[in-house]
Formats: structure tokens, sequence, C-alpha cells
């Protein structure tokens, strides 16, 4: 193994000999002595004074090495001498028999064979050069005595060598492993990051195109539209009538592919933003089927909301556009009813959109989402580019929603969409929802008007009540939210309505001996505003 050999961190096996040994070598050297002063303690001074003497500068001159400029032939010397002191101690301590002293050699020189793999792995044959004198030494020491003792002693020692060999030997093969597997996937790393960019590049060439020629190709269309409306208003023959009419529905599709293809290369390049409030599922889910309603109608499907007022944090225009894309495609391939509502399941709210269609082969329901899939093409109708549910993908992927398909073959499909917790209970209702009237003098003002947007969007019946006619023609409310400049009691008045369910917003309140049931100042969130008018509808009154 030559040195341009290199581990982790690009260093080679003696740069890791180097970090190793700078600290190894001076424990070293603090271990030589603590053997020094056990050796004194055990009437042993002779001994102790020539391995300290020995032993200590040794191990500094081999730290010094690693510090000021490593030579492996010098390390090669000076880690055979420290092996050749280990075992000239075992040597000068055996006369005394199997005692205390050469048990605790024993002890003293197994611990240091142990910790010169940790320093010299990175080299093997290092590891022979130091232990092999050291563990002889140590075998002669323990075979001397000829006692059955030390005759059981040194077959362990030359074991235990051994094993030290061995265990260096796959710890350099671990570390070579180890390397492999490092180059393989900074290998991979830079192979991912050349995709990636590359992948960068697509896009923005792609994004560029669509931008340069997207506003032509739009004028161009609507000037084939104008054409063939215009056409369409003059007097024609009946097959001349149909080419136009079948001509604009051709420009309907094509404009309908442009406008995926954009939708879908915006969404990939990260240009849209979640801007997450809270959204009643109900009112969403009615307005993504009224963009659906008139094709509904011309194929005859029946399309049915199911209504609800569970509210969820969420982007409310991306949700619908998911809802809008899944729904568009049940009713093209619906047989005669799409249903759409929310479920609860487990704790959590879901989206649910089902349809009586010939239902998706379950080996192939994972390919919908991918770009470009169709799986039933032969509708008798100008095909799409089969970019729906992949910007449904997309976008529940930015969204945090997981969106899951169960179909059967001739049973038709589920989608559910979301998987939302429970926050509180629904929203109250009186009849199909709970109606909230919005109380003010001539115009209503910033707060009252955000107050309408929001109850609308919670799922309220929202009312307006300036005067005593239009209070006269209101139904009675359930709640009441009352501009700061009109008295409780001409609020009251005006809706036959309870102190109790009555909300001022905005400040301050006029005096005229009536207390409402809340107070918001200016600058009210909308989580306040829905906590106050859920505390109100709970009052007895």
């Amino acid at each position: 193994m030559t040195t341009r050999d290199t581990w982790s961190d690009g260093l080679s096996p003696d740069e890791i000999l180097v970090r190793a040994g700078r600290i190894g070598w001076m424990v070293h050297a603090v271990v030589v002595g603590l053997a020094a002063l056990g050796l004194n303690a055990l009437d042993m001074p002779r001994i102790a004074i020539g391995l300290a003497t020995t032993g200590i500068p040794l191990s500094l001159v081999i730290a010094a090495i690693m510090f000021r400029g490593f030579n492996l032939r010098a390390y090669f010397v000076l880690t055979g001498l420290a092996g050749v002191m280990w075992g000239a101690l075992a040597l000068a301590v055996a006369p005394s028999g199997l005692g205390e002293a050469t048990l605790f050699v024993t002890l003293v020189i197994g611990g240091t064979a142990a910790a010169a793999i940790a320093i010299q792995f990175p080299r093997p044959w290092l590891v022979a050069t130091s232990l092999a004198p050291a563990l002889s030494g140590l075998t002669i020491a323990h075979l001397l005595p000829g006692t059955p003792l030390g005759l059981s002693i040194a077959p362990m020692v030359l074991i235990y060598g051994l094993l030290l060999a061995l265990l260096a030997r796959y710890m350099r093969e671990i570390f070579n492993a180890n390397l492999r597997l490092t180059a393989q996937l900074s290998d991979q790393v830079d192979a991912l990051g050349r995709a990636v960019e590359e992948r960068d590049r697509a896009m923005a060439v792609k994004q560029r195109l669509l931008r340069h020629t997207g506003h032509d190709m739009r004028q161009a269309l609507h000037a084939v539209k104008f054409v063939l409306h215009f056409l369409r208003d003059q007097r024609l023959s009946d097959e001349t009538r149909e080419l136009v009419t079948r001509g604009q529905r051709s420009l309907d599709v094509l404009g309908g592919l442009f406008q995926s293809i954009q939708d879908i290369s915006q969404i990939q390049s990260e240009r849209i933003e979640v801007r997450s409030e809270p959204v009643v599922l109900g009112s969403l889910l009615r307005r993504a089927a009224s963009t659906l309603a008139g094709e509904a109608r011309q194929r005859e499907i029946a399309l049915h909301v199911i209504p609800g007022t569970a509210r969820v944090e969420t982007d409310p225009l991306l949700l619908q556009r998911i809802v809008q894309n899944i729904a568009a495609n049940a009713v093209k391939f619906a047989g005669s009813r799409v249903v759409i509502g929310v479920r609860r399941r487990a704790g959590r709210f879901t989206i649910e959109i089902l349809d009586d269609g010939p239902g998706i082969p379950r080996e192939r329901q994972d390919e919908i989402f991918e770009e470009f899939t169709q799986l039933q093409p032969g509708t008798g109708e100008a095909p799409g580019l089969g970019l729906g549910l992949a910007i449904v993908r997309e976008l529940s992927g930015k969204l945090g929603l997981e969106v899951s398909v169960d179909s059967r073959l001739g049973a038709g499909t589920r989608f559910s969409i979301g998987g939302w917790p429970l926050q509180g209970a629904d929203l109250p209702a009186s009849g199909p929802a709970a109606i909230c009237a919005l109380v003010y003098r001539g115009e209503p003002d910033p707060d009252l008007r955000r107050a309408a947007r929001l109850t609308g969007e919670w799922g309220y019946r929202v009312v307006e009540i300036d005067s005593e006619a239009q209070a006269s023609m209101a139904p009675e409310p359930d709640i009441a939210l009352v501009a700061s400049d009109v008295g409780i009691a001409r609020a009251l008045a005006l809706t036959g309505g309870r102190a109790g369910r009555t909300i001022v917003l905005g400040g301050p309140v006029v005096a005229d001996g009536s207390r409402p049931a809340l107070h918001l100042a200016g600058g009210w969130r909308p989580a306040q505003l829905r906590s106050a008018m859920m505390s109100c509808l709970r009052a007895p009154g």
C-alpha cells in the first residue's frame, strides 16, 4: 500500500498514523511512568528506573516525529525498539517467578498491545513490528519458571498476539470498505448534482420558451377564435357550420392543453407560493363544482355536492384547483353520477370525489399521476395531454396533502384528498346555515366588510341591515356583528336579537346603556372572530 492511498476526508494511511500517534505516544509515555511507579512499589527500583529512563524518552521522541515531520522508516525502527523494551522488561522480572511483578507486567504489556492496534492499524505490519518482540519476551518470561501456571499462560499470550494482528487486519479492511463506499457515495452525489443542474437548465429553457412564445400563441388562438365566432354568425350551410363548430371545440381543447403545460411548468419551477388561511371545505367544494356544472349537464352527469362546514388551514386557490382537476376527470369518465363531499374518518377530515365510471386497474393506479398518462383515451373526443392529475400530485405535495385513489374495474373510482386533523367542532347551523346579520349605518366599515367575507367563507348566511326597512325583510339572525358607531340598543331593535349574541367590531362602542356579549377592537384576527362567534352561539341567550 503506497502513500497515494487515501481514506475518508482525503487522508492517507500515514496521515492517520500521525494523527492517532500524536496523542497515542504521549499517553504511552504516561503509561511507562505509571508502570515504573508500580514496579518501584513492588521493590524493583532498578528495573523501574531503567524502564522510566528508557521508555519515557523513547515515547516522547516518537511523538515528536509525529509533530515535526513523519518518517516511516524512523517510525518503524523506534516502534520496534518500544516492543523490545517491553519484551526486555518481561524478561527482567521473570527471575522473580510468577509473582505480582510478572502478573503486573503482563497486564501492562497486554494493555499497551491493544492500544497499539488503535494507533497502528493503518499499517498492519507495524503492529507486528512492535507486538512481536514484546509478546515474545512475555511468553518466554512465563515459560522460564516452568510452573504449570506459566506453561498455560504462555500459549494464551501467543494466541492474544495473533488475535490482535488479525484485528488490525480486519480494521484495515473495514476502513478500506468504508473508503470505497464513501467514494461511491461521493460519485453518486456528484452525478445527482449534475443531473439537478441539467434539469434546472432544461427547466429554465422551457420557462423562457413558454414566456416568450406564450403571449404570441394566445394572441393567435384568440384571433382564430374571433374569426370562427364571426363565421358562425354568417349564413352558412349546415356542413360548413358543423366544421366551424368543430374548429371552435378544437381551439378550446388546444387552449386548455396550452394552459395545462404552462401550469405544470410553473408549479415545477417552484414559482407558486403557498398562502394558508382558514377555509370552509363545504364552500370550497361548491365553488369547485360550479365550474364543472355546465360540462356535467352537457354530458348528462348528475353532479352532487354534499356540503359541510368543516374548517381547515390551507391555500384555498391551490386546494380548489386540486378538487377541480380530479372532479373534471370524474365528470369526463363517469357513467351517470359524480359525488363530492367531506368525510370524517379516523379523527381527520378528508375530501372525497366518487364516480360510477369504468374504474382503473389496480396495477395501474399509480400511473395516473404521471405526466402525459392517459389510461382511457378512447372517449370519442379530442384527447388531453394527461397533465390534470400530474398537476394534482405537484400541488398536493406543496400543500403537504395526501391524495389516494381506490378503484375497481366496473365499480367506479374514489379519490381521497387531505387527512386534515379535526380542529374543533363544525360551524353551527340553523337549517342549512346559521344566519349572521351585519348591522351598520350608511356604509359598512372595513372591519365589517372583512367580517362579511370571512363569515361567508365559514358557511354562514350573511344578511346586511342598516335600516328598519331592511330589518323588516330580513330573517331573524342567529348572531349579529355590529359596527362600533351603532348603538347596541338600536342593533337589538333592528335584529330582534339578544345581547348575548351580539359582537361589536372596532371601537369605541357607542354608550346607550346596553352591553354587547363581546367587543373585538380594531386589528382583530380571523381566529378571534370565529372563537367569539362560536362562544355566542353556544351561549343560552
